[in-house]
């Protein structure tokens, strides 16, 4: 069995940002939200766009975020984070 990844890339799916964040709600409740995804090593701008738009306070608990919460926040930084990936890969022409 291989050890789960420290970090996630553009690349992750909504779903693999979900288990690296319910495993760290489990280990680690009283980490801040914003603690949490950016030591996941997840694009800060989606992560403020994310909470913003979902009006999460950032600097909330995660344990205090119910299963539901966590998985559109998950799928809310997925669809942020891969479109500011998008935009800084020159298009070719």
């Amino acid at each position: 069995m291989s050890a789960a990844p420290t970090e996630l890339n553009p690349s992750s799916s909504a779903e693999e940002i979900y288990a690296a964040v319910s495993r760290r709600q489990f280990l680690r409740p009283h980490r801040s939200v914003q603690d949490v995804l950016t030591e996941l090593g997840i694009c800060p701008a989606a992560v403020a766009q994310a909470v913003q738009w979902l009006e999460i306070d950032a600097s909330r608990p995660l344990g205090r975020l119910r299963a539901s919460e966590l998985m559109q926040l998950s799928r809310c930084v997925h669809r942020l984070w891969e479109q500011a990936a998008a935009s800084r890969i020159p298009q070719a022409t």
